[in-house]
Order: structure tokens, then sequence, then C-alpha cells
């Protein structure tokens, strides 16, 4: 793991970029870059499960739970006001493993505006921005267990979503980003699984 920016908050913008690669070769995860959350209040049980071994994470959630992890990127302005990142790219190497007992969906990770994931066995982004009209984008055509390279890029034109390297999706809505969840995070009785990821890395301008 290389960090060459402060992450912690500031009292004032930060105009250098906040750069960092986390390899995941560690024993355990850095906890001053991300947090896990393997359970969800006011549901069954189900617990999230968590594994590092062979500079590889791996997340895996049951039905009706959730396993992810988060970092964010916002700024705290001396108001109390948190602003998230005017520009920047989020990526990473990921691999799917599979569905939990009685799922068909799973999200892979979350940022502002939406989500990658896996819906009818299609590897797929769900825009959430405009909430009014919310549309669903298939990255590959067949879900497998490769492994692939999913990045975001935000600016002031909007998201620009690649899957592979390839330009996949365009979109001219939510120009900012706060934060990144790596893993499933919507809990549900048939959306829950496991993937992996081998690296991530992550560029934001405040």
């Amino acid at each position: 793991m290389v960090v060459t920016s402060v992450t912690s908050y500031m009292w004032v913008p930060a105009y250098d970029p906040v750069t960092f690669l986390d390899d995941f070769s560690g024993s355990a995860i850095d906890s001053s870059l991300w947090l896990f959350v393997g359970s969800v209040q006011k549901t069954n049980s189900a617990q999230g499960r968590i594994h590092l071994g062979r500079s590889i994470v791996t997340l895996e959630s049951d039905t009706h739970g959730v396993a992810f992890l988060s970092h964010t990127y916002a700024t705290r302005w001396p108001s109390g006001v948190e602003y998230g990142a005017w520009r920047g790219d989020i990526e990473f190497l990921t691999r799917f493993n599979g569905f939990s007992e009685g799922s068909s969906s799973v999200i892979i990770a979350r940022t502002d505006g939406g989500w990658v994931g896996i819906v009818d066995h299609q590897f797929t982004y769900f825009d959430e921005e405009p909430t009014s009209a919310r549309s669903m984008y298939v990255l590959g055509a067949r879900v497998d267990s490769d492994w692939h390279t999913f990045k975001i890029s935000f600016s002031n034109d909007g998201r620009k979503v690649y899957w592979d390297g390839n330009l996949a999706v365009k979109l001219t809505t939510v120009t900012k980003f706060t934060k990144i969840l790596l893993g499933h995070t919507d809990p549900g009785p048939r959306s829950g699984g496991s993937m992996s990821f081998d690296w991530f890395r992550s560029c934001a301008m405040h």
C-alpha cells in the first residue's frame, strides 16, 4: 500500500491530488484507509466475511447480508460541511466467485451515482441519478469467473465508466464523488455473493 498525499480531514481544500494504491498484500486490511462492514442492523443474523491471502482480498455476503470495504474522500471545511472530490478516478481489478445460496444478483462496488454488479447473470453498471430515471447498462454479455478491470472517472462533464479498458458508459450527471464501497452493500432476499479484489487505486482532486 502506498499513500502519496494526506487523506485526513483538512481545514482548507487540497489542490494536489490525493492518490493511493492498495495491493492487499498485508496480513490485515489497513484500518487507516478502509472500514470493513459485515453486518446490518434490523436484519437476520447474516454475517459478511473477509479473507486476505496471496495479495487478494475476498468479500463474502450471505443472502440478507452485506460485506464491503468503505473509504471516504470527503473534505471537511470549518463550517462542518463535507465536500467530495471534484475530479478523479477509481479503478480496481475484481473477480466474481459465485452467488450466495438463493441469490441471483450482487453488488461489486458502489460510489456516488451508481454501482457495478451482476444482474440477470450479466456484469452491469446501474445508474441511480436522477432517481426518477434509473438505468442499467450491460458491461459484459455474460458473467464469468475471470479477472476484470473496472474504472470510473469523475469530472465537470460527469462520469465515464470503463470495463476492461473500454469506455462502456458516459453519463452527464454526478460530477463529484465522496466514497467508494467495495463489495456487496444492499441486503436482500435474493442478493449476495463472493468477490475478490487483486488491487485498488484512486486519484482524487479536492
